[in-house]
């Protein structure tokens, strides 16, 4: 009953915001599963997960996560920092982010944005169990050039996953973790709900246990530390269809 209330709230209307009207947003958006994340994420509270339902439909109607492609943000993919990889033991699709090539000062906070969408909403279409529903996040921070870090975009890349995807990271594994990243996060880490930081786990060194244990390092690169001696292909406008549904 929660449920069916808060599919008729964030479907309401809105006067004050045009871009509230995408009917394909709309029929992505309101279904059982969706809204009852935005319940849980909100510990059943039903004003708060209707607050939050509406605030992330507003952004589904802004950016249109359903119908981006990469030349929707063609200068951040050119960078090659985000790519989709295989699975994790547990059926979670993992996205694996390579901090090293990142560049964010060559495009805008608005591509960005696009381009993380586009890589959540595509990963929820790879998943295998329709009751799962979880992301699993890869970061390797080996080598990143934190004066070219942006903490606009890394505050925007909290936000999407926690308000606008609740319920969707199952964890988020970062690896290479130096001093510098952990200081980021503490920044990072208040304007996050715990739900979602209590899935993050940080790595300096000695991360190769863990990784054989939950991913299996036969599926992860040499560069960090499995055997996989071909690395995950880039998303191209050629292959970008391919991780519409899983293999």
């Amino acid at each position: 009953d929660e449920v069916l209330k808060l599919k008729d709230e964030a479907a309401g209307d809105d006067d004050d915001d045009d871009t509230f009207l995408d009917e394909a947003e709309l029929k992505s958006f309101l279904d059982a599963d969706s809204l009852n994340r935005f319940l849980i994420a909100r510990n059943n509270n039903f004003n708060e997960a209707c607050k939050m339902a509406r605030n992330a439909l507003r952004w589904r109607c802004k950016f249109h996560p359903t119908k981006l492609t990469i030349q929707d943000f063609a200068k951040a993919n050119s960078q090659k920092v985000w790519r989709f990889m295989g699975y994790a033991k547990n059926g979670w699709p993992i996205i694996l982010i390579r901090a090293a090539v990142w560049d964010p000062s060559k495009y805008s906070l608005e591509e960005y944005t696009k381009m993380v969408a586009f890589y959540m909403e595509n990963n929820i279409a790879r998943m295998k169990d329709e009751k799962e529903h979880r992301n699993f996040l890869f970061f390797d921070m080996r080598g990143m050039s934190y004066l070219n870090s942006d903490l606009r975009k890394i505050r925007a890349l909290s936000k999407i996953t926690s308000d606008y995807y609740p319920e969707r990271l199952g964890i988020c594994v970062v690896i290479n973790a130096d001093m510098v990243t952990m200081a980021l996060w503490e920044v990072v880490r208040q304007i996050v709900d715990k739900r979602t930081a209590d899935k993050a786990r940080f790595f300096c060194s000695g991360y190769q246990e863990y990784l054989a244990e939950h991913i299996g390092l036969e599926n992860i690169t040499t560069d960090l530390g499995g055997t996989l001696t071909e690395d995950w292909p880039e998303v191209t406008e050629e292959n970008q269809t391919e991780y519409k549904s899983p293999s």
